[in-house]
C-alpha cells in the first residue's frame, strides 16, 4: 500500500477489497490499525499546495470499496468512527468516477445506520454529500444517497439540519419519479460507453449481467423500462415520513407538488410504494 508504484497500490487495494468481502475477515482487517490507516492514505493525495487531488480511480475504487465492505459489519463501526473514515470519504463525493462515488455513498449509507455515527457525519458535511449523491444521474448512487438520508431521518435531532439543507426538495423530486440511468460498468469499474461497437458492448454487458443478482437484474430492467428507480422512490417516501414526525417540517411538504406526488404514489402498481406513501 505504501509503494510508489501505482500498479502495486491498485493490486494491493483490490486484494484487500476482495478479502473484506468475507464477513469473517472484516473485524480482523479493521483491527489492523496500520492497514486501515494506509488504506485511508490511499484516498488522499496532497499536492505541493496541500490541496486534495482527485487521485487515481484505479486505486480509489477498491480502497473505498474495501472500507464500504468493512462498514457492512456493525462491529467495525467503532474503529471506523474513531479513525474518522467519514471525513476522508466525504471529500470523494465530487469525483466524476461513477464506481468510486457508488462505493463512497454505500459507505456513508452503511455508517449512518448507527445513531452513534450520525453526529460526526452530520457535522462533517454528510448531509451535503448525500444530497450530491441523490442528485447524480446514476441510479445506484442516488439509491445509496437516499438510504443515507433515510437513516439520518430516524434521529429527530437531525431533522432541523435536514430541513436546513432543503432535503425535502430532492426527496420530493425522487418521489416524483425523476429520471435516473442504470450505468453499466466493467469488472474494473470503468463505464461501458454507449458508442463502443455493438459486439464489444454485448460481450461486456453480458459479463456484467452474469455478476448481477436476480434482484439487481430486475432493478436494471425496471430502470431501463421506466426511467426511474423504484427503490429510491420507496426510500424517499420513508424518509419524508420520518421527517414529517417533526411538525416544523409540514410547511415544506404541504405543497401542491408534494401532495400530487404522494397522490400518484397511492395509485402506484408497486405495493410497497403505496404502503410507504400512506
Amino acid at each position: 500500500v505504501q509503494s510508489d508504484d501505482d500498479d502495486i497500490k491498485c493490486e494491493t487495494a483490490s486484494l484487500l477489497c476482495a478479502l473484506s468481502i468475507n464477513d469473517d475477515n472484516k473485524v480482523d482487517i479493521v483491527n489492523q490499525t496500520d492497514v486501515l490507516l494506509n488504506i485511508l492514505k490511499l484516498l488522499v493525495t496532497n499536492t505541493l499546495d496541500g490541496e486534495i487531488s482527485t487521485g487515481d480511480p484505479r486505486i480509489l475504487r477498491p480502497a473505498i470499496a474495501c472500507l464500504a465492505n468493512l462498514s457492512e459489519k456493525q462491529e467495525c463501526h467503532t474503529i471506523l468512527r474513531q479513525q474518522q473514515v467519514h471525513v476522508t470519504i466525504l471529500d470523494q463525493f465530487d469525483h466524476e468516477d461513477i464506481a468510486l462515488v457508488r462505493e463512497a455513498s454505500r459507505l456513508i449509507s452503511n455508517l449512518s445506520t448507527l445513531h452513534e455515527n450520525q453526529p460526526p457525519i452530520v457535522s462533517g458535511g454528510g448531509i451535503q454529500a448525500l444530497l450530491k449523491a441523490c442528485n447524480r444521474d446514476d441510479a445506484i448512487i442516488t439509491r445509496f444517497g437516499v438510504i443515507g438520508l433515510l437513516n439520518l431521518s430516524t434521529l429527530v435531532d437531525n431533522h432541523r439540519e435536514l430541513l436546513g439543507y432543503q432535503v425535502y426538495d430532492v426527496l420530493i423530486d425522487i418521489v416524483n419519479c425523476s429520471s435516473r440511468t442504470w450505468n453499466h460498468l466493467d469488472d474494473m469499474g470503468n463505464l461501458i460507453h454507449e458508442d463502443i461497437s455493438s459486439k464489444n458492448k454485448s460481450t461486456e454487458s453480458n459479463e456484467e449481467d452474469n455478476e448481477l443478482s436476480p434482484r439487481m437484474k430486475a432493478d436494471e430492467a425496471f430502470i431501463s423500462m421506466y426511467g426511474y428507480d423504484k427503490e429510491s422512490c420507496r426510500y424517499a417516501l420513508l424518509a419524508i415520513g420520518n421527517i414529517c414526525m417533526s411538525t416544523i417540517s409540514h410547511q415544506y411538504f404541504m405543497t401542491e407538488t408534494c401532495l400530487a406526488a404522494l397522490s400518484r404514489c397511492l395509485t402506484s402498481l408497486d405495493l410497497e410504494t403505496r404502503f410507504n406513501s400512506t
